[in-house]
């Protein structure tokens, strides 16, 4: 065989080709959490954890207006919740994730202090109303799990980010193409609004104890 430059380096080409092929064949399988984050085309938050729970809403700051979608379908403004009394806001990232899921178990389990202590939980993800629903009766928990299937109550207050490797499998339960989910992050916001405790943090695996919610509803005058 007549191995010219020319020939040999089109048989290199074809040879990182096929490595790169094979890469990105992989990635498709690489868990979302081990993936570095990749932008969402179009996307106007921001593309990692981190950055996004460091643009979240603090405590001692106005809680943003917010409208969630209930299992009907309905809207459900954060203000109307308010009017019965301080909320515990769990932002979750979906009936999916198991860390979410066992965070809601603890806080359903927890229920009867938090009402005690003059609170409601109110869980909200990104997924459609009709999955947000499954993840309520799937799970038996006896609180409100609401939607916010276009991230817009995510977004106002800072805790959506986007991951492109979300959206080809989640797209069916999160209403949406760009990846766009919720930290795992929970507030507890009084009647005037203000988000008077916030437990904000980045990685998916850690999130509030109940404790810490009733602790700080209980110091609500």
């Amino acid at each position: 065989m007549n191995r010219t430059p020319a020939h040999l380096a089109a048989v290199a080409a074809a040879g990182i080709l096929s490595i790169l092929a094979t890469a990105s064949e992989f990635s498709a399988f690489v868990a979302p959490e081990l993936a570095e984050p990749v932008l969402a085309e179009g996307a106007a938050v921001p593309t990692d954890a981190k950055s996004a729970a460091e643009k979240a809403v603090r405590a001692d700051k106005p809680a943003p207006e917010a409208t969630f979608v209930g299992n009907d379908g309905q809207p459900v403004e954060l203000a109307t919740l308010l009017e019965d009394g301080p909320v515990v806001l769990i932002f979750y990232r979906g009936g999916w994730c198991p860390f979410c899921v066992k965070q809601l178990k603890e806080f359903n389990k927890e229920l009867s202090g938090i009402t005690e202590a003059g609170g409601r939980v109110i869980a909200v993800s990104t997924e459609l109303p009709e999955h947000a629903a499954r993840t309520k009766q799937k799970s038996k928990l006896e609180f409100d799990v609401l939607s916010d299937p276009g991230a817009k109550a995510s977004r106002a207050f800072g805790v959506a980010w986007a991951n492109a490797r979300y959206g080809p499998g989640l797209e069916k339960y999160q209403g949406n193409t760009k990846g766009e989910i919720p930290l795992g992050v929970t507030y507890v916001i009084d009647t005037d609004g203000n988000v008077r405790w916030a437990y904000l943090e980045h990685d998916y695996k850690k999130r509030a104890p109940p404790a810490q919610a009733i602790e700080a509803l209980n110091a609500i005058e």
